[in-house]
């Protein structure tokens, strides 16, 4: 004969249970491991390149190239940084 279902004892995240220390446990090593790997790849893409997209005054459909506060095509004006893909022809030429 087996056992009701309300005399059984709960498995859970309550305090002193093994499930929930297992789960902290897993939650913080893969805490970690997101940690390290995020920090591996900042520094992958920071090293790759010395330069940053960015748009330069009013026109923000033209994404150069910039290097040091310094556009690669000579374009003059108040740069702003983008993550978008370079747009701009004297950039690219200019590789």
């Amino acid at each position: 004969m087996s056992r009701p279902l309300d005399q059984r004892r709960a498995k859970g995240n309550g305090p002193g249970h093994t499930l929930a220390d297992k789960d902290d446990a897993n939650a913080r090593k893969q805490g970690a491991e997101r940690a390290q790997l995020l920090a591996k790849m900042r520094r992958k893409v920071q090293g790759a390149s010395d330069w940053v997209p960015g748009t330069v005054g009013d026109d923000v459909m033209t994404v150069h190239k910039v290097c040091d506060g310094a556009q690669l095509c000579g374009a003059v004006g108040a740069m702003d940084e983008w993550q978008r893909r370079v747009t701009c022809a004297d950039c690219l030429d200019g590789q």
